[in-house]
């Protein structure tokens, strides 16, 4: 971003197949775009919601969240586009704050406002937790949700592991509990820890291929290490 924080984002488009798809590449081009000319996560969302209305006439919508992470000060900032709750936790695996929605989803109002929030200040061994409802809402053949607890408890259990080998054990936690049925919607996961390591984000497709992508944050005492999937 232009004052040197680092952008973090999750979301999901409504619907499923090549229209899902599309509207959620527009969205990627639209926040690369705002986000190189604002440094202020809702009015970059603002700025988001409005092309996508005007594209979509309010007949599709993106659940979207967006954090600015400062690798000086060790804290981030967010608003949340009507996106499933964040978590913050610490070394010891207990979530400290919860990152609750801040706005409505992107593209069903031509107007929205979106509420900035500031997060804490990160320890070494605290991460965020971000997912999509994909992981919450994966089913087995009793029709019983994963839901959000059981996510929480795997981060917790792997949470001194790389944080990729923490988003790959929670996508194979999800396919068993699920009995490893056809997937019904995206399951997609962010943790960014603050450890000893020079910053570095890892990327993890949702079939398990690795594709490895490094990004250095220009401060020698910033240290970070995040993995999406």
């Amino acid at each position: 971003m232009p004052d040197g924080r680092i952008g973090v984002a999750i979301g999901d488009a409504c619907g499923h197949g090549l229209a899902a798809s599309l509207l959620m590449a527009e969205t990627r081009a639209l926040l690369r775009g705002f986000s190189q000319a604002d440094c202020d996560a809702g009015t970059i969302l603002g700025s988001v919601n409005q092309m996508l209305h005007e594209d979509t006439g309010g007949e599709s919508f993106v659940t979207l969240f967006f954090a600015c992470l400062d690798p000086a000060l060790k804290s981030f900032s967010y608003a949340s586009a009507g996106h499933p709750c964040g978590y913050v936790l610490d070394r010891a695996g207990n979530v400290c704050e919860r990152l609750d929605r801040t706005g409505p989803a992107l593209g069903i109002l031509s107007e929205a406002e979106f509420a900035v929030r500031q997060g804490p200040t990160l320890a070494p061994g605290d991460m965020v937790f971000l997912l999509t409802d994909g992981i919450e809402e994966a089913c087995n053949h009793r029709g019983q949700l994963f839901g959000s607890h059981r996510p929480l408890d795997v981060i917790r259990e792997c949470r001194t592991e790389h944080p990729e080998a923490m988003i790959k054990k929670l996508y194979e936690s999800v396919r068993r509990f699920s009995d490893h049925d056809v997937q019904e919607d995206d399951m997609t996961s962010i943790v960014v820890r603050r450890a000893e390591e020079q910053t570095t984000m890892s990327s993890v497709d949702e079939d398990c291929a690795r594709r490895t992508a490094e990004v250095s944050s220009g401060y020698d005492t910033s240290q970070f290490a995040g993995c999406s999937a």
